[in-house]
């Protein structure tokens, strides 16, 4: 009886380089030329990160496509934290979504905010590392959330920086029709004023993971369409088998539905994307 989509708090691992990548064109320091050396991971004053392979030299595109962690992991440094969490509090995570099941049910998850470390550490000045930056950057370390907020991610670079309160329900109406029926109309609660161009650039990256030939969720690709997402590998501390994330809207270029695909201890976000193709292609 417990609703994984809305109460269930895990780390979004990869998936969270969608918000690493706002909070870099919200600090002005998004540049898609912008180069880092990968050697097979993020290597720096003692905090060592390991990357999912040896990727050389490598710019933003092929970074967010084979999901580089050495690469986001340098970007979320040069971006710093406090930017980092001022765009996921900005759209919306460590906050309830307010849809209408759950209630107190529904979890906030997590956005390591400075009072929010001041609380569970019980100090006044917390320490902060720079390996919680690299962790914070790649959804890994403190950062939790939900199925439905990962959703509301997607969602959100689908509609360009706008998001949206999500609903269950088209219309309400009282007992025996005798009150008048109250239809659900969108609802915005955030809206990232950045440059289309950074929205653009943001989606050829997810459709990248999906059609470039060394991305990430290969197996998702549809015939005929042309969609983008997101995969996620996170580790948990309940074993070596990492949660597999996928996250993705489709089509590209006119969204209509968005999809998160989340399978507990079932390894690579690779593994989950087929189910994420099969859910897009039967829509």
């Amino acid at each position: 009886m417990f609703d994984r989509s809305i109460s269930g708090t895990f780390a979004p691992g990869s998936t969270f380089k969608i918000v690493t990548s706002v909070a870099a064109a919200l600090a002005g320091k998004f540049d898609k030329n912008t180069a880092y050396y990968c050697p097979g991971g993020f290597f720096k004053n003692g905090v060592h990160l390991r990357c999912l392979g040896y990727h050389g030299t490598i710019t933003y595109e092929s970074a967010f496509a084979r999901s580089c962690n050495t690469y986001f992991c340098n970007l979320g440094v040069a971006v710093g934290e406090t930017k980092i969490r001022e765009a996921a509090l900005a759209r919306g995570l460590g906050q309830r979504t307010g849809i209408e099941i759950g209630g107190a049910t529904e979890s906030r998850g997590v956005i390591p905010t400075l009072d929010w470390l001041r609380k569970v550490s019980h100090k006044k000045n917390p320490p902060w590392y720079l390996g919680d930056t690299a962790n914070f950057s790649i959804g890994q370390g403190y950062t939790t959330v939900t199925p439905l907020q990962m959703a509301n991610v997607a969602a959100m670079v689908a509609n360009n920086g706008t998001i949206y309160k999500p609903h269950l329900l088209r219309s309400v109406k009282g007992p025996l029709g005798r009150a008048e029926v109250k239809t659900i109309t969108p609802e915005v609660l955030h809206h990232l004023d950045l440059p289309q161009d950074f929205w653009d650039e943001l989606k050829r990256a997810l459709v990248g993971v999906i059609d470039s030939p060394n991305g990430t969720a290969t197996d998702a690709r549809i015939p005929g369409i042309t969609w983008g997402g997101k995969t996620g590998s996170a580790e948990h501390g309940h074993g070596l088998v990492t949660h597999a994330w996928f996250v993705g809207f489709a089509p590209i270029d006119d969204p209509k539905i968005v999809v998160c695909v989340l399978g507990e201890r079932a390894g690579h976000g690779a593994t989950v994307a087929p189910i994420a193709q099969q859910m897009v292609q039967h829509y």
